[in-house]
């Protein structure tokens, strides 16, 4: 079918479609009257998911009485699972899904998770006969529950934020400037969900009971798939690619240069496989050999040969591993804040006049930081920085990591003399931590401090720009891209 010019421009230019497989029209989908419904949903996974892993440590220790460094430790393996299994949720979503499917039964496999972690802590036959100990069967329904949880988030993190900016059309100027402001959005979105959890689910968690507190965070994704599966109608798709997975893509080229490592590159580079796809670099060359074009493999699968633009997809990814191995030690600095901070909170006085803050609840500072932070970032700095360098999003992405990554650093030098002092004072009285009264006065506030001053600013600019990178990266992205 072919268009005329105004035609044209009532559809999008990227390829997306409708529900019914049909060119995209701009007027009745996409943008941000789609991105309600996602945000919705997106909301409430956060919302459950905060509402488990805020408070998990806490009922490792006091309802299966794990010691605190098992708790730690399994809360650790437990949320780096929640990041490992988004590599098998987005091969099914480029591969034979595709996005909006793969959310769909990815939050449903999420909901019985949660249904099986409320079942533990209220049907009789699965608690234990003494509140000092724990069930085999506790323990496992518990386990199940929560790693059934992190299978389901598998569908969501690496999608949500993709099927969003599919909403947006790049070469409409108007919507290419939505889809930047999208991502704030969405990850305000998160930290309102993240707020409410460790503030008013976790006083549930702690003051009425488990099942009530597991229960209203079931409810709340129950709803939220409902809100997502709503929103069907009016999202916009992008169909699933010719080549597959990015991540089998990335491997065909890797065998493919391994089988011709014995073969001598062209000094032309155009008579690669393909070369007019994608403009030839000359980093990492080796990888070249995949596109080498030889008699033998002219007829052979995408194994044996590749063409250049999908060498270029794995350059790519490799140009960006500095990037990646930046944030390693951040991330590894704040896994703490939801498994030894709040053992340290249950070891503290956490009286505040008349009120008892849960330990779970330290981490609202940086979540209030986060959600005072993102809207002026959006509405007053982005502007500000337009003007003075031209880009649609103010400042570029490598910009806001480095300048994240430069202010959660200054936390670095605080946080050692915290240390240095609470190890002087415990050497000088050793019964200090057995002490409510001489604690209180010390120890409440300088987690709050270390948290805000580690986490708040820097880890807002730095996650902000991370979650954005991942989900405006380029063609032959793997998972943690998205």
């Amino acid at each position: 079918m072919v268009y005329s010019t105004d035609e044209c421009s009532r559809y999008t230019s990227d390829g997306t479609v409708d529900v019914y497989r049909q060119p995209a029209l701009k007027q009745s989908t996409g943008n941000w009257r789609a991105c309600v419904f996602i945000l919705g949903a997106e909301f409430s996974e956060c919302l459950c998911f905060f509402a488990v892993s805020k408070n998990l440590v806490t009922y490792l220790t006091t309802v299966l009485h794990e010691s605190n460094v098992d708790a730690a430790r399994n809360v650790s393996t437990w949320v780096g699972s929640c990041f490992i299994t988004p590599v098998v949720g987005a091969f099914l979503a480029d591969s034979y899904w595709g996005r909006y499917s793969t959310i769909a039964i990815f939050l449903s496999v999420y909901i019985f998770g949660m249904l099986i972690m409320t079942s533990s802590t209220a049907l009789p036959w699965l608690l234990p006969r003494f509140s000092d100990e724990s069930s085999g069967v506790h323990r496992a329904a518990v386990y199940l529950g929560l790693y059934l949880v992190a299978l389901g988030t598998g569908g969501i993190k690496p999608c949500a934020t993709a099927l969003g900016a599919d909403q947006f059309d790049v070469a409409d100027p108007a919507e290419r400037v939505a889809k930047g402001s999208f991502f704030n959005w969405y990850y305000f979105s998160i930290n309102i969900g993240s707020l409410l959890s460790a503030t008013l689910l976790v006083w549930v968690q702690d003051n009425i009971g488990w099942t009530v507190g597991l229960a209203i965070p079931t409810v709340l994704i129950g709803f939220g798939l409902s809100v997502f599966v709503a929103g069907g109608k009016i999202y916009r798709y992008k169909p699933l690619g010719v080549g597959g997975s990015p991540l089998t893509r990335v491997f065909q080229v890797v065998v493919a240069a391994a089988r011709n490592c014995r073969l001598e590159l062209p000094d032309d580079a155009s008579a690669l496989h393909e070369h007019g796809g994608a403009e030839h670099t000359s980093q990492f060359r080796f990888f070249d050999k995949a596109a080498i074009v030889m008699p033998s493999t002219e007829k052979k699968g995408p194994w044996r040969l590749c063409a250049v633009s999908q060498v270029e997809e794995l350059k790519m990814l490799l140009r960006m591993s500095p990037v990646w191995a930046s944030t390693l030690v951040f991330f590894a600095v704040t896994a703490q804040m939801s498994s030894t901070m709040i053992e340290l909170g249950m070891a503290m006085d956490n009286r505040v006049g008349t009120c008892v803050v849960p330990p779970a609840s330290l981490s609202t500072f940086d979540i209030v930081s986060v959600l005072v932070w993102v809207p002026i970032y959006d509405a007053v700095l982005v502007p500000l920085a337009r003007r003075v360098t031209d880009q649609d999003r103010g400042f570029t992405q490598l910009q806001r990591i480095g300048v994240g990554l430069a202010l959660s650093s200054t936390a670095r030098p605080d946080t050692k003399n915290n240390d240095r002092y609470f190890h002087n004072l415990y050497t000088a009285r050793p019964d200090i931590y057995s002490d409510n009264k001489s604690t209180s006065e010390v120890v409440r506030w300088w987690p709050e401090i270390e948290q805000e001053e580690e986490d708040d600013v820097g880890g807002e600019v730095e996650r902000y720009a991370e979650r954005r990178q991942r989900s405006t990266g380029p063609g032959g992205k793997s998972t943690p891209l998205k």
